[in-house]
């Protein structure tokens, strides 16, 4: 009954935690992860299940090794490569085989809100932020918080022109010739890039607020780069607004069909590189509730299973020997009877069966032959095997024998079992 008890309240916690799981709300998570499993506002779900429709082609493979593992030493044609990323500060390595990729006839997509600086430096353009004319009028007190990104290709038409909340404000390219006396140290090392002149063939494909360049195409070799600098318009958020949803497929348009490579390989937050199992348990919220009340199922379970639950084995006593009983009960007797000589000519004649059975010997004289046979086989002493010998014939002569010298047998005897081969 106890045991009952113990299992219902068991059943029950069990039952408000699922239920505590399954109806409480859930706060909406807003990382920025640009990852195509996630589901999350920020996630890129929907491009990536939805990529090989904007994109025909053989096939779109997801890749999550770095740039240089997946292209060192390979040759590919006609196909692309994209990466959305929070922020992407590839490698030397990274950038070379990148560009050895674009070089032979492929397209390069990088979405990025961070574009490693030695990639923008070879490719002759620069990111600067600008407060856009949408900000100036938010600080006189307008209302707005939207703010337009259009496509400057006249085949969209007039519905070129999107409206993306201003939460994320994109930085925008420049070309290097283009630097002014107010931008940065590091900037202004860009203005003697060797690759500047690639600037020149750069083509503006979307800006915000109708002036600044966010995403532009740079031919380089055989194939192009094309560089957005507000990988947000990617995301899940974006892709369920009726308003928004055609931006993404239209820049993605840009690449030709073929194989696409999804990149997924820089997404992963770096805090969560080398963390340990049980750490990624625990920043899971669903995760670290099953851990928990797995932990205490698992000490509910100790403490009502401490006590011993098996029938106690009982104790089998062994098998008795009941021929060794029955020799000592004989012996006994004819002890106490005081009758040595019967006693004695037994244990003689028990020897020497036992002699007979086990060296193969002939008993029937106890002269020196028999002597130097049982010694030789017993491996006892001829003098010991001799004087045991002598005594057995003096008390089969006897009509009497003492107490002691039925100890002496019986410790001749004794020995020689003992000690024999």
């Amino acid at each position: 009954m106890k045991n009952r008890k113990v299992i219902i309240l068991i059943i029950v916690y069990a039952l408000t935690l699922i239920l505590i799981g399954v109806f409480q709300p859930h706060e909406i998570d807003w990382r920025p992860t640009f990852a195509a499993g996630d589901k999350i506002p920020y996630g890129t779900y929907i491009l990536r299940q939805r990529l090989s429709d904007i994109i025909p082609g053989d096939s779109v493979a997801t890749t999550t090794q770095s740039i240089f593992k997946t292209l060192h030493k390979k040759h590919f044609a006609h196909t692309n490569y994209i990466l959305i990323e929070p922020q992407w500060n590839g490698s030397k390595n990274d950038i070379k085989e990148l560009l050895r990729y674009a070089g032979e006839g492929n397209n390069v997509l990088i979405a990025s809100e961070n574009i490693s600086y030695k990639l923008l430096d070879t490719l002759g353009i620069c990111l600067k932020y600008a407060v856009p004319d949408y900000i100036r009028r938010i600080t006189k007190k307008d209302t707005t918080t939207r703010m337009a990104v259009s496509l400057v290709n006249p085949a969209f038409a007039t519905d070129s022109t999107y409206e993306f909340e201003a939460n994320n404000i994109p930085e925008y390219f420049s070309d290097t010739e283009g630097i002014d006396s107010s931008d940065t140290e590091e900037q202004k090392t860009t203005d003697s890039s060797q690759a500047a002149p690639l600037a020149g063939q750069a083509r503006v494909i979307s800006t915000v607020s109708h002036l600044h360049p966010i995403y532009v195409k740079v031919p380089v070799g055989k194939g192009n780069i094309y560089l957005h600098s507000y990988p947000y318009a990617f995301t899940n958020y974006y892709l369920i607004n009726d308003s928004t949803r055609s931006y993404a497929e239209r820049c993605l348009s840009y690449l030709p069909h073929g194989k696409t490579f999804w990149d997924e390989h820089y997404k992963i937050d770096p805090q969560f590189r080398h963390m340990s199992t049980l750490g990624f348990i625990l920043n899971n919220d669903s995760l670290s509730w099953a851990y928990y009340t797995a932990a205490v199922f698992l000490l509910i379970f100790v403490l009502f299973n401490i006590k011993r639950r098996q029938r106690i084995i009982p104790v089998v006593a062994p098998y008795r020997n009941a021929t060794l009983e029955f020799t000592e009960t004989v012996g006994r007797l004819y002890y106490n009877r005081g009758d040595h000589k019967n006693l004695a000519e037994k244990k003689i004649r028990y020897f020497l069966e036992y002699v007979r059975s086990r060296y193969y010997i002939d008993t029937q004289d106890l002269d020196a032959d028999f002597i130097d046979k049982l010694s030789n086989k017993s491996g006892i002493e001829k003098d010991r095997v001799q004087y045991m010998t002598e005594v057995m014939r003096t008390l089969l002569k006897k009509n009497s024998i003492a107490d002691s010298e039925l100890i002496q047998l019986n410790e001749l005897i004794e020995y020689f079992k003992k000690h024999s081969n």
